[in-house]
Order: structure tokens, then C-alpha cells, then sequence
């Protein structure tokens, strides 16, 4: 009989130790985390005669997306890649940056050169 008393009590200590007695409140659970970033996380928006951010900073082979919305308008590089995109008013254009260095452009329809108006540039690293 005593070890029968021994046992249950053990057993006991065993459960409350291993927390299968609580009932009081449990913590908080962590937060959970942040949410990765947005896919395009490189992407300027063409809006009323301005690129936001006109001038984006990216790692070397990054691809830059230009989201067109509102008015016509283009992307014109200086460096006469042929990679531009030519009166647009809804969608998308995108450019890779394999090298480094800083890659100017303009919308054409706002902007007469490469100093003023509606301008932005790329610096790849």
C-alpha cells in the first residue's frame, strides 16, 4: 500500500512538472513575422508626369519594373539600349541590370533631355 502511495504520488509530480495540471493562463504566443517584401520590390511608378522614386538604388542583375498609372508616357534611356518603352498608359515595363554603373532615362513626352523634367535614374552596385 505505501508504495502504491509512493507510485501515484510520483506519477503526480511527473504530470504537474511536465505542466499536464495548469490551468492558469498561458503567455502570450509570439508574433508572428513580418512579412517577406513585396516581389518587384525594384519598381518605380509612373504617375502624373513623375517616376516615384526617380532614383532607385540595386544590386548588380536586378530587374527594375516601371508601373504605368496615369497618362501616357515613357521610359527613354540614355544609353540607347533599345530596352525602352514607348507611349504607355496602363501595364508594365521591366529592364535587367547585369552590369554596374548608372543608367539614366526619361519619358520623352515630359521631358526634353536627360537634366530636367520628368527624369529618373537606376544606379546598379
Amino acid at each position: 500500500m505505501r508504495w502504491q502511495r509512493f507510485s501515484g504520488l510520483a506519477l503526480l509530480l511527473s504530470a504537474l512538472a511536465c505542466g499536464g495540471g495548469s490551468t492558469g493562463p498561458q503567455p502570450p504566443s509570439p508574433p508572428p513575422p513580418p512579412p517577406p517584401p513585396p516581389a518587384g520590390g525594384n519598381s518605380v511608378a509612373v504617375t502624373s508626369n513623375q517616376f516615384n522614386p526617380e532614383n532607385i538604388t540595386v544590386a548588380r542583375n536586378a530587374t527594375v519594373t516601371w508601373t504605368f498609372q496615369n497618362g501616357t508616357h515613357d521610359v527613354t534611356f540614355e544609353d540607347n539600349t533599345g530596352n525602352s518603352a514607348r507611349n504607355v498608359s496602363s501595364g508594365t515595363h521591366s529592364r535587367d541590370f547585369g552590369t554596374a554603373g548608372t543608367f539614366r532615362y526619361r519619358c520623352t513626352n515630359h521631358s526634353t533631355s536627360f537634366t530636367s523634367g520628368m527624369i529618373g535614374s537606376v544606379v546598379v552596385q
